[in-house]
């Protein structure tokens, strides 16, 4: 039979167009990683911008904290240098809660000439150091004899620029004067003897002998207190008095503010990690959107292209005999005739039952199902499938039933639903086996549960465990380039699980020992959200 070269276009040019949208959407799946890439890049920068800026933030709150210690440090250290300075008494007043302050102050001016007062500076304190106050106002001296050190003057500026600086934590104070590193102090003998000479010579060394240092040359405390700091942070600040006078060493211990400033950053930590954990749930559930939408969009396109390249089959057929018909007259070649005639009588009859297969793919794919339920026998139904399916396949299948002695309950079940479902099983595992089929089609009842489990058994090609889950999904098939060997759209088994859970039930996929695969619905019957016709 000859058929015109003009009958085979449409199939060249729709093989032209899968090849250009296989290439575009090739491209759209690289931009679509690309704009993935870079949103996801994004995001991760600005999380880690966000957690640098609050770091940053407790930070400079730490360091602004030191700034104000140090700063009341200065101020006092400036205030005891002009008392020393400066001729005449300075005397300095903390006002507290009570008159405390006024009364110890009235009591100093009153044992002091006028003439010998340089000056009075009256500050506002805080509750938080009232007893420190009162304890360096009433028993610290104005100065210290040996070093001239004013100390009262310098704790009394520093706890009002505490208040100044609006600074309420629990703090402790100690003033001293700096040690002297005495321990590499050597005296020679010949320089000690030297120095005995000079008294005479009935002065000799008739024993042992210590030399001691002076009394200003190891350290003495001006003032300390004795409040118990929980976890505390140290400052230390050295005054220089004079060339010959130990230096001045005040060592300051004030709380570590760090969980009040968390505390008070609490909020804004909060806000910040909901915010980010609202964005990444967001870009991971859109991501995933739109990958699903992206796939179920392909896979939209390959049930078209399947749909299309089935039907040009016998649509290409019956026009090519119909083409062959026109080149004979009614009486020229009966015979050929006849057979063309055949040809296209066959092809249609093929175009017709894909159309209704459409259609039944269209009522596959509705996920509302409407069940209409009624007593079910699953043994007599399992074994019309099987007698079904090897008239289909002219006794090319090879169908082994086992079923249990006892014949199982019947279940209240939808028998058209359920058996379509069944039937795609069947179906799938003569279509996807390489050399003649053999399946095995098992009916058990669970003791422990009462449910009823059927199990699908072929020598097919089998499917990888990575596909095991996703074969149910809608308009899925799995990979196998740009050609399919096997003609299917990807809803029987997703018809098939819908029905499944529609009675309460599951189905799974296992390989087979020896190759292929093991299908198993477990069924309870229906369930009350199930629909009922």
């Amino acid at each position: 039979m000859l058929i015109s070269a003009d009958v085979w276009k449409p199939c060249v040019y729709l093989q032209c167009d899968t090849t250009y949208t296989n290439h575009r959407t090739m491209q759209s799946r690289r931009t679509f990683i690309l704009i993935g890439t870079a949103v996801g890049a994004a995001l991760v920068a600005a999380i880690t911008l966000t957690m640098v800026w609050l770091v940053d933030s407790y930070r400079d709150r730490q360091r602004e904290f030191e700034g104000r210690i140090n700063s009341a440090l200065d101020e006092a250290v400036a205030a005891e240098r002009e008392a020393r300075t400066t001729e005449g008494r300075s005397l300095i007043l903390l006002e507290t809660d009570t008159t405390d302050g006024i009364d110890i102050l009235k009591d100093v001016i009153e044992n002091i000439p006028s003439e010998d007062i340089a000056s009075v500076k009256v500050y506002k304190s805080g509750t938080t150091y009232t007893d420190a106050i009162r304890r360096i106002m009433t028993t610290v001296p104005d100065s210290d004899s040996l070093s001239g050190f004013h100390t009262s003057n310098f704790l009394l500026t520093f706890y009002a620029m505490l208040r100044y600086k609006d600074i309420s934590y629990p703090c402790s104070v100690t003033v001293g004067t700096e040690a002297k590193d005495t321990t590499g102090l050597n005296i020679s003998m010949d320089s000690l003897k030297r120095f005995l000479d000079g008294f005479g010579p009935d002065v000799k060394i008739t024993g042992s002998f210590t030399v001691t240092p002076d009394r200003d040359s190891v350290s003495r405390t001006l003032y300390s207190d004795s409040t118990v700091i929980d976890r505390p942070v140290t400052f230390t600040r050295t005054i220089l008095i004079g060339d010959s006078t130990p230096r001045i060493v005040c060592t300051v211990q004030m709380t570590d503010p760090s969980r009040d400033f968390l505390r008070e950053m609490a909020g804004l930590i909060a806000g910040i990690l909901a915010i980010t954990a609202i964005l990444c749930f967001s870009y991971i559930y859109l991501l995933h959107t739109v990958f699903r939408q992206k796939t179920l969009s392909e896979m939209r396109r390959d049930l078209t292209h399947n749909i299309t390249h089935e039907l040009k089959t016998p649509i290409a057929t019956a026009s090519a005999a119909s083409e062959a018909l026109l080149d004979y007259s009614a009486d020229e070649d009966p015979e050929r005739r006849r057979r063309y005639q055949e040809i296209i009588r066959d092809q249609l009859g093929a175009l017709s039952a894909m159309v209704g297969r459409i259609l039944d793919i269209s009522l596959q794919e509705r996920d509302d199902i409407a069940l209409n339920p009624s007593p079910c026998d699953l043994q007599e139904m399992l074994h019309r499938l099987c007698t079904e399916l090897t008239v289909s396949t002219a006794g090319r299948a090879r169908i082994n039933e086992d079923y249990p002695e006892d014949p199982a309950p019947a279940i209240t079940a939808d028998a058209f639903h359920l058996s379509a479902a069944i039937s795609n099983i069947l179906d799938n595992a003569v279509k996807y086996s390489t050399a003649s089929p053999e399946i095995t089609v098992r009916l058990r009842k669970s003791a422990a549960d009462g449910s009823i489990r059927i199990e699908v058994q072929d020598n097919g090609i089998g499917i990888p465990a990575s596909q095991h889950r996703r074969i149910f999904e809608k308009y899925y098939r799995i990979p196998t380039g740009d050609v399919q060997n096997v003609r299917g759209f990807g809803i029987g088994l997703y018809y098939s699980r819908l029905v499944v859970e529609k009675h309460g039930g599951t189905i799974s996929v296992s390989p087979a020992p020896g190759g292929g695969s093991i299908f198993t619905l477990t069924l309870k019957g229906i369930q009350d959200n199930g629909k009922r016709g």
